[in-house]
């Protein structure tokens, strides 16, 4: 894997597509999140269809890996139910 400074290249480009970027209005459940250790807030929404995701969104103050994070949950997360997004 190549690297870039401490971050694989991957995961960077992990966080640069940000899926799922942004709030979603009238969603049915929101929830922010701060990490009191490295100061990282993350607000996930999301919209369930069926007891399954059909929409997710999320707007973060985080570095690289927490974004990369999220923007994997924000690309898989749609179709799961709560058992499986566990």
């Amino acid at each position: 894997m190549t690297t870039i400074g401490l971050y694989h290249k991957e995961m960077l480009r992990h966080a640069a597509e940000a899926h799922g970027a942004g709030r979603i209005e009238g969603a049915d459940a929101s929830v922010t999140l701060d990490n009191p250790l490295c100061g990282d807030r993350v607000t996930i929404d999301v919209v369930m269809e069926n007891g399954r995701i059909a929409k997710l969104g999320h707007v973060l103050h985080a570095c690289v890996l927490c974004q990369a994070s999220a923007s994997i949950l924000g690309e898989r997360a749609i179709g799961q139910d709560a058992d499986e997004i566990r």
